[in-house]
């Protein structure tokens, strides 16, 4: 889709959450975003609070609409708090060539038609090109009966754009944005992301790949016992996937390191090449459960020399960087999952190193993985 984070997730959507290789500038914000424009229906939808029931229509993306683009709107508000939202079940045909000014009028019209199952609906579109990035925002509200309540659109010149999706330029970025400018214009108060589990969570977890709780609780408990014997414990590290080429000399780094900063009863460099490729996908949990199945495959064939195996991958853009990001997963030796951990630029540790080359990635890997297992 847009922007970095779709190479960046070695290959990412649409199918999402979600492959061009282009981040924008995120100047200083030294002036407000614009207002949102309010409608009728504001007052009614602002007291509703984040308990309004609403339903998302496919989102307007590349000139097409996409419904898992939709999904990953859904589930960041879903992360804001609103735990009454729904999937539309027609999309909006949006006329061609119909200019924003006029699409709550086409909305309207297309709602009578076909009424939402909720008493509110949410439309967005997400303009820009893959290389260079998203270049509007912009998303409606309406009630049930044709009423407008919210019209908002952000470009560049906006801060709040700035702020995210021209630092994460993809639909999560976008997203975001407009989670952030609903909660912002509507005066509603975020919750934290553990008050809410709901349909979008789960619809995002079958899409990812993630493991269900039985295997996520048992991987807890092969963790556990890790840390217990991570003193006597010997680590083996394999070719470090970079950019989904195997890179031997990473790999030989990272045991240096781990040698020295894991605190483990020793690190040795695995030889044999994996046996497997990652399909390209869009969406970075995916690529990163579809790297833990295929290293867990690996070794239930190739036993690991060792009492745990390592994996990482890293995506990089040419030619002087940024990374995108930055995985890696840890097996027993004959591929039980013990972790598997995702970064990218919207987590603190990767904002810290500000990771530019291999080494940034590997020094990265070192910490997070010292967190994991200590």
């Amino acid at each position: 889709m847009f922007g970095s984070r779709n190479r960046r997730r070695a290959g990412r959507r649409t199918p999402l959450l979600i492959a061009a290789i282009a981040t924008l500038p995120l100047p200083a914000c030294t002036q407000p975003s614009a207002p949102a424009t309010l409608g009728a229906g504001a007052a009614e939808l602002r007291a509703a609070g984040p308990h309004a029931a609403l339903t998302i229509y496919p989102v307007y993306v590349l000139e097409r609409l996409d419904g898992n683009v939709a999904d990953a709107l859904g589930l960041v508000l879903e992360k804001h708090g609103m735990d009454r939202l729904e999937s539309a079940a027609t999309a909006f045909d949006r006329p061609a060539d119909t200019a924003w000014e006029d699409m709550p009028a086409k909305f309207a019209e297309f709602l009578k038609q076909s009424p939402p199952s909720t008493p509110y609906a949410l439309y967005a579109e997400f303009l820009g090109e893959p290389k260079r990035g998203p270049t509007e925002v912009r998303w409606l509200i309406m009630d049930a009966a044709g009423a407008l309540a919210f019209s908002d659109r952000q470009t560049p010149a906006d801060p709040d754009f700035r702020r995210t999706a021209a630092r994460d330029p993809d639909p999560l970025g976008c997203s975001v944005l407009v989670a952030e400018r609903l909660f912002a214009q509507a005066g509603w108060k975020k919750r934290s992301a553990s008050a809410t589990e709901g349909r979008f969570a789960r619809k995002w977890a079958e899409k990812s790949g993630m493991p269900d709780q039985q295997e996520q609780t048992a991987m807890q408990g092969r963790l556990a016992a890790l840390r217990r014997e991570l003193a006597s414990s010997r680590f083996a590290v394999y070719p470090t996937m970079v950019n989904g080429t195997p890179d031997a000399a990473s790999a030989a780094r990272l045991t240096q390191l781990l040698a020295r900063d894991l605190g483990c009863g020793g690190v040795i460099e695995a030889k044999e090449a994996l046996g497997f490729a990652l399909a390209p996908t869009s969406n970075q949990q995916k690529r990163l459960w579809d790297l833990a199945r295929g290293f867990r495959e690996h070794l239930r064939v190739h036993q690991a020399e060792a009492d745990y195996a390592l994996v990482a991958e890293f995506a990089i853009k040419p030619a002087g960087g940024p990374a995108h990001l930055v995985h890696l997963v840890v097996c027993d030796r004959d591929g039980a999952w013990i972790a598997a951990d995702f970064q990218n630029d919207q987590h603190a540790d990767f904002q810290r190193i500000n990771p530019q080359t291999v080494e940034d990635c590997e020094r990265l890997l070192v910490q997070r993985l010292r967190g994991i297992v200590r």
